[in-house]
């Protein structure tokens, strides 16, 4: 064997030990990677235990200053096993007497965690102690401004619609997240429900001091139906248009559909107007309203397309379609601060019968 030779099989043999080498290489990366992999996993974990222990332990510690009437909004912390916890305590607007809302933020290693909490127990609730609450399927284009809690079924269906909640936002189901969809404070899901009992025209009928077949009601004439102090119950058996100034703070029931063709605003602004509707309401125009709106029906606009709709109080319906419209509602805690008028303005789930507090 010449010295050529010699060299050849030599370089052969280095060639086909880094093939060797190589092939190993690759074999063995993905074992690397899984045990790379697994140990960031394990130290996930125990960073997330470690970070629930002390959640827990500020948690244990709100509870107890709570039980002592520790006056709310108010902030706490803790350090505990290296994490940094901090707990800011603050009434829900949906319920300030029993719900608190918890913002929990954590931090260990310039890493930051931030999750809200509810805890306490629910009082019983109705439609008019939210700025809106919307029934389930709602499709409604265009965009909309709930400035106060809001309650929703199965939320908007429609993607073009623009929606901002200025306040806390619940639902029986999921709250989409989505662009467009903006919620200020908290949002609650999978809560109780929040039912709409059914409108019985017959007991209002037997209890209404005014009863008419077929209205337009406006400032002359609501004069005229009733009482230009006090409450009053006026009973519609046909569909009813609206706008003006009304006299009084009243009732009004309406056995069909409640169009309202302009603003319409009781003349003592500090109590309400409210109507309870079997139908539709429908705005032909646009304008700002001082009422509380009771709907079985839909909610849908047939003019004014474009004009500002706005309405002071608040709107329950079982849907909200309004057509590539927009609606803002500006909400009046009137009857969430004494849940008590609702007996008083007959508004059902507190009248005839309220329920315990």
């Amino acid at each position: 064997m010449n010295q050529n030779q010699k060299k050849r099989e030599r370089g052969s043999v280095m060639v086909f030990a880094v093939i060797i080498m190589a092939a190993m290489g690759s074999m063995l990366m993905p074992v690397l990677d899984v045990s790379v992999a697994a140990r960031k996993k394990q130290s996930r974990v125990e960073k997330e235990t470690k970070a629930r222990y002390a959640e827990e332990g500020v948690l244990r510690m709100v509870d107890s200053m709570l039980g002592a009437a520790q006056p709310l909004p108010y902030d706490v912390g803790a350090d505990v096993g290296g994490y940094a916890v901090m707990v800011r305590a603050q009434n829900s607007s949906t319920d300030p007497y029993r719900l608190v809302d918890l913002e929990v933020k954590q931090s260990k290693d310039g890493e930051l965690k931030t999750e809200t909490l509810t805890i306490g127990s629910r009082r019983p609730t109705h439609p008019f102690f939210y700025a809106a609450r919307i029934g389930q399927d709602s499709t409604a284009n265009g965009t909309y401004v709930f400035k106060g809690p809001t309650y929703f079924e199965s939320g908007f269906t429609t993607a073009t619609t623009t929606l901002d909640i200025t306040d806390d936002a619940e639902s029986t189901g999921t709250i989409p997240v989505r662009s467009g969809l903006t919620v200020s404070r908290a949002r609650r899901e999978n809560v109780p429900p929040v039912p709409m009992p059914n409108l019985d025209p017959a007991i209002y009928q037997q209890a209404a001091d005014v009863q008419v077949t077929s209205l337009t009601l406006v400032l002359s004439l609501a004069a005229n139906l009733l009482p230009k102090s006090g409450r009053g119950l006026a009973y519609c058996n046909s569909n009813l248009t609206v706008s003006g100034s009304l006299t009084g703070n009243h009732t009004v029931f309406v056995k069909g559909d409640l169009t309202i063709s302009g603003a319409v605003r009781p003349i003592l602004l500090t109590q309400p107007i409210v109507f309870l509707v079997t139908g539709d309401v429908i705005y032909t125009a646009g304008g700002t309203s001082n009422a509380f709106i009771y709907c079985k029906g839909r909610v849908r606009r047939t003019g004014g397309l474009g004009i500002p709709k706005i309405l002071n109080g608040g709107l329950a319906t079982e849907q909200l379609a309004m057509n590539n419209d927009g609606l803002e509602i500006r909400f009046s805690p009137y009857f969430f601060e004494d849940p008590s008028r609702l007996h008083d303005f007959k508004v059902p789930g507190f009248w005839p019968v309220a329920p315990s507090l």
